[in-house]
């Protein structure tokens, strides 16, 4: 059986899209995931928005419009987290980010913590798309990276739209509830390495977006 990396919630989402792509691109590696020129644009411009936040270095033209989202980051009380990268342990305890008990990692982009209360943005470059289970995932990694918070509001900017998507989570009543959604679904990759199981699933991106080309469901048949 393979070592059970650190899941994310790119490589979980991935393994419920198909486990069999999740094997030849994560587990055999011989497959490289082809993220394209919108992922290249995306890593570019999140990179202009770090440099933004983290050295006051003004942002080019064509994101001045992103300047009233973080003036009114900047403007909020508490610590400013930057391309804040976090992980936990299978206790649900903070850890390295590389250590080697690492359970699960996460990378906030942006966003605020004070002695209550917390607020992560993710910057979005591509069409909007609320995404429900990415922010309750950003809000129970930082819960447990920030015992003292007990209110969390995660968001997404939409940097094409100019919106932004937020929703809020308390520690009492949401924190249970989104581990004991996650935790049968991390179970199940798991059991994916422990019997060496990887299914094909054929789902609307096999015929023109996926990159395993031997299977038997992929376009260039």
């Amino acid at each position: 059986m393979s070592k059970v990396p650190a899941w994310s919630h790119t490589s979980l989402s991935q393994f419920e899209l198909c486990p069999k792509q999740y094997h030849h691109t994560r587990v055999l590696k011989d497959t490289k995931q082809d993220f394209g020129e919108a992922a290249l644009w995306g890593q570019k411009v999140h990179k202009l928005l770090e440099e933004r936040l983290k050295d006051s270095k003004p942002l080019p033209d064509y994101l001045t419009h992103c300047e009233p989202v973080i003036q009114s980051i900047l403007a909020r009380d508490g610590q400013l987290l930057v391309e804040e990268k976090v992980a936990l342990d299978k206790n649900l305890q903070p850890v390295t980010f590389f250590a080697k008990d690492a359970w699960c990692r996460g990378v906030v982009d942006v966003g605020k913590v004070n002695e209550k209360n917390a607020v992560l943005l993710d910057w979005k470059t591509g069409k909007r798309k609320p995404d429900n289970d990415q922010m309750r995932l950003f809000a129970a990694f930082s819960f447990a990276k920030y015992p003292w918070v007990n209110r969390i509001t995660t968001g997404f900017v939409w940097l094409k739209d100019n919106k932004i998507d937020k929703e809020v989570f308390t520690r009492k009543q949401d924190l249970p509830a989104i581990w004991a959604d996650v935790m049968p679904r991390v179970q199940r990759v798991e059991n994916a390495y422990m019997k060496d199981s990887w299914p094909a699933k054929p789902n609307g991106l096999c015929k023109a977006y996926c990159p395993v080309k031997t299977c038997e469901h992929n376009g260039t048949h």
